[in-house]
């Protein structure tokens, strides 16, 4: 039986996937080049505040976003995660005009919150 994919010409999830080792298209690689393309240029970073587990999850992604050479900006709420950072900080409020992109580390509440 065809899937959907094969029908409308799309390669199946398992050649997708060979392409992408092929190519070598780590989710880095990927990234590098999306952050030669600027869609992004600054993104704003969001961290569940008072829950210690996502401290170390937003310090990942501070660190992954940094080396797309993105501009990093934190809310100032969840700047205090981050000791030492040299990132701008904003209130919750001005994130949206101020970033392009807006990652939220936790759960829908704190999606919402945003």
């Amino acid at each position: 039986m065809m899937g959907i994919g094969a029908s409308a010409g799309l390669s199946s999830p398992r050649e997708s996937r060979r392409s992408d080792i092929d190519l070598g298209n780590t989710a880095q690689q990927r990234a590098c080049k999306m952050s030669r393309s600027r869609i992004f240029n600054t993104v704003g970073l969001v961290g569940r505040v008072g829950n210690p587990e996502v401290v170390d999850s937003v310090a990942a992604v501070a660190r992954f976003l940094a080396g797309t050479g993105v501009e990093l900006v934190l809310e100032t709420e969840t700047a205090p995660m981050l000791p030492g950072g040299s990132h701008e900080t904003v209130n919750r409020e001005a994130l949206g005009s101020r970033c392009d992109l807006i990652v939220v580390v936790g759960g829908d509440g704190s999606m919402l919150a945003v």
